[in-house]
């Protein structure tokens, strides 16, 4: 193979990689956005135990286990105390740190108040949550099909610079 042929063919790689990487990216906004969507059902569920058959907590957390958040505090519940839990399993999510931060704070009510002031701090962090999910999907949208060609061009231009 001549190396004009190698310079084209690498040259088409970076470009590639370029779009691949772009395409990455995206698809990390769109995981982020299911995950503080489903976190917000999950904690939607949560209220709805708490208010509606007026679930003690632990039982709460186990019924919620498919969301990874309630599985940890199923699984340490009654380990330390409640506020600390769940202060800690917030932040151990890979959330944007203003949703960790409202996830945090339900920590403060949670189990230590009535089931209509938990449900209505529980409504606010879903708020949280929500408006993040909607901004991702704006920004998603707004820049969805140009993210793998800017990452082809950026690949593109790379290889210019190289070859």
């Amino acid at each position: 193979m001549s190396a004009a042929a190698l310079k084209m063919l690498g040259s088409a790689l970076l470009a590639l990689a370029g779009a691949l990487l772009g395409g990455r990216m995206l698809d990390a906004q769109r995981e982020l956005r299911r995950a503080l969507l489903s976190l917000s059902d999950a904690l939607g569920r949560l209220s709805g135990e708490l208010t509606e058959r007026q679930t003690p907590l632990p039982e709460a957390f186990a019924m919620l286990t498919d969301e990874p958040f309630f599985a940890l505090l199923s699984a340490s519940f009654g380990t330390e105390p409640t506020e600390a839990l769940w202060r800690r399993a917030a932040l151990s999510l890979p959330l944007p740190e203003d949703c960790q931060t409202a996830l945090a704070s339900l920590g403060c009510v949670a189990g230590r108040y009535g089931a209509a002031q938990q449900a209505a701090e529980i409504a606010r962090v879903r708020r949280v949550l929500t408006a993040r999910a909607a901004a991702l999907q704006a920004e998603i949208d707004a820049r969805g099909r140009r993210l793998p060609g800017l990452g082809a061009a950026v690949g593109a231009m790379l290889a210019v610079l190289l070859f």
